[in-house]
């Protein structure tokens, strides 16, 4: 093989910057018409662990996704909403010897724009 039609290639290459990664699209198996057709484009980062590099699982009225981290992804709004209604407890013990609870987001994610129709893209949050 000659020089010039090879490439050296190793562990250290770089990484693919999020900008360079188009946003995918989440399959999701909806058994009816649950969604209002808007769409949020996001991405959900890596967590803790060995989970926290897995795909989140999302559940709506019978509709469902498995949404990869760390890639910019569009998904229904309505899952955005499941989402954000996962959380947890934590507690933490406070100076005065008592205990206090606070909820705490499952899954930390950026979001990129809301869709309202395919090709409308408006505003950041």
């Amino acid at each position: 093989m000659s020089k010039a039609n090879s490439k050296v290639t190793s562990i250290d290459d770089p990484e693919v910057e999020q900008a360079e990664v188009e946003a995918h699209k989440v399959a999701i198996t909806d058994h009816g018409d649950n969604f209002s057709g808007k769409k949020v484009s996001l991405t959900i980062h890596q967590g803790e662990g060995e989970v926290g590099s897995q795909p989140v699982f999302v559940q709506v009225n019978g509709a469902n996704a498995l949404i990869p981290r760390g890639i910019k992804v569009e998904i229904a709004e309505e899952l955005k909403h499941a989402l954000d209604n996962a959380v947890y407890t934590v507690y933490e013990g406070a100076k005065d010897g008592t205990t206090r609870a606070r909820e705490v987001k499952r899954f930390n994610y950026t979001v990129h724009a809301f869709i309202d129709a395919p090709g409308d893209k408006h505003g950041q949050k």
